[in-house]
């Protein structure tokens, strides 16, 4: 059973992406509390928090079999001021969150892990468990995590709702990028998989003598993915060397036994080959805007989150570490240069 990213604690890569605001000095805040690794205004951030992520990186580490880095090392440092700085950024967003009225509550929170155990675990409630067991996790590290994500997604949705982009940007953007709309070559294919080549011998010699490649299809295929029996493909879409045959055979020719990374193919072409061409405008239109949204809607995002990191860079909602919890490096002063 695959296991659903939202079963893990926020994960190393995305603690690293992360700059936090800091304390910029000034003596008008409360100190941290003794059980803190920082505050952000009037928020603290619990030493709880950041032990809860570094016990995940550490698994995360002994995953791939790599040692976890030791206090005093640079590399150490590295995990620790990323970890911290995701805490903290968390906290501001959270606080900002708030003042625009976005938040979540329990119950939605309850619903998004009944519907993950629903999609990822079929709602096997002791495979939900086990997962999460098997992860070192309890009831309330999923339910932080599922919070944050639904919180997160709110926030976008109320920064950058109402992003449009007119007709004329969407026109300028295809006829800057017009390489990007074209349609490669494409036909339709059919196929039965199997493990060996002696078993597409056989499929093989079954259809030489009349066998129906759809019972065929069904019976004995391996592929029971959604393009089982009717393939359409476009150069690019497939493995090369099935790519290579199911575009030279002539319309309804069987190809001799083809390996391939998943077993062995023999591959029918139904129809001619489609010649790629240049999507036009109007079929174009929804996509180039649907990109163009997106990337505007990323900015504006972007320029929100950096707004709330300078502003607890200042003033009395500043963010103040912990002595032991200090960053190496000030990251208000890149917040300063952006």
């Amino acid at each position: 059973m695959r296991i659903e990213p939202a079963l893990r604690v926020i994960p190393l890569a995305l603690l690293c992406a992360v700059v936090a605001a800091c304390d910029s000095g000034g003596t008008t805040a409360p100190p941290v509390p003794g059980d803190a690794v920082a505050a952000v205004g009037a928020r603290a951030v619990p030493i709880a928090a950041y032990d809860r992520l570094i016990r995940d990186a550490k698994r995360q580490y002994a995953e791939r079999r790599k040692p976890f880095p030791q206090p005093g090392t640079k590399a150490y440092t590295k995990v620790r001021d990323a970890t911290i700085s995701y805490l903290v950024h968390t906290a501001e967003i959270e606080q900002e969150a708030a003042a625009m009225g976005v938040q979540v509550t329990p119950a939605e929170v309850t619903r998004a892990l009944n519907a993950l155990k629903a999609s990822q675990f079929h709602g096997d409630q002791q495979a939900y468990a086990a997962a999460r067991d098997a992860l070192g996790l309890t009831e309330a590290d999923l339910r932080e995590n599922k919070r944050v994500q639904l919180l997160t997604r709110k926030l976008y949705e109320k920064v950058t709702g109402g992003t449009t982009v007119g007709d004329e940007a969407v026109r300028t953007y295809y006829d800057l990028n017009a390489g990007e709309f074209f349609a490669p070559d494409s036909r339709t294919v059919r196929h039965v998989l199997v493990k060996t080549r002696p078993d597409a011998e056989r499929v093989l010699a079954q259809l030489r003598a009349g066998a129906s490649f759809e019972r065929l299809e069904r019976t004995v295929s391996l592929d029971d993915g959604p393009g089982r029996f009717l393939m359409p493909i476009s150069k690019g879409d497939t493995v090369p060397a099935f790519e290579a045959v199911a575009f030279g055979l002539k319309t309804g020719q069987v190809s001799k036994p083809v390996p391939t990374s998943f077993g062995w193919h023999v591959v029918q072409a139904l129809t001619p080959v489609r010649a790629g061409a240049l999507l036009p405008f109007a079929i174009a239109k929804p996509q180039v805007r649907q990109r163009l949204v997106k990337q505007r809607r990323d900015r504006a995002m972007d320029q929100w989150l950096l707004a709330v990191q300078k502003l607890y860079c200042s003033g009395p909602e500043r963010v103040r570490y912990a002595p032991a919890f200090e960053p190496s490096t000030d990251p208000c002063k890149a917040v300063a240069k952006s």
